[in-house]
């Protein structure tokens, strides 16, 4: 949430976030991501817009996972929301199959 709010400014406290906090992420996960893709893990895309999607998605999901009950089941169970966060990332980002979501719903019927 920092990062989001902060990122739509800019100047000073800007570049401190990313040198401080940013830079040193991205780069740790630039060798792993970079890897995954020559080793056909996951499908060749954009690494900053990979990263960046990551980072956002997985930040906004975790902090929002309250508002989550508002349209399903609410995730009070941590364990359950880091298990079905993983399988929604490897389904969506990276191009892996997701096949044990562990709560099966059936999609709601849409009203005309």
């Amino acid at each position: 949430m920092l990062i989001s709010r902060i990122s739509a400014e800019r100047g000073e406290k800007l570049d401190m976030l990313v040198e401080k906090l940013v830079r040193p992420y991205h780069d740790a996960f630039e060798p792993i991501l970079l890897e995954a893709m020559q080793e056909e893990l996951i499908a060749e895309q954009p690494l900053e817009i990979l990263y960046f999607m990551l980072l956002h998605a997985v930040t906004m999901s975790v902090s929002f996972r309250h508002v989550l009950g508002y349209f399903g089941e609410p995730y009070k169970d941590i364990e359950r929301l880091k298990r079905d966060m993983t399988q929604c990332v490897l389904a969506t980002f990276l191009g892996r199959p997701s096949n044990d979501i562990s709560r099966r719903q059936k999609l709601p019927e849409r009203s005309q």
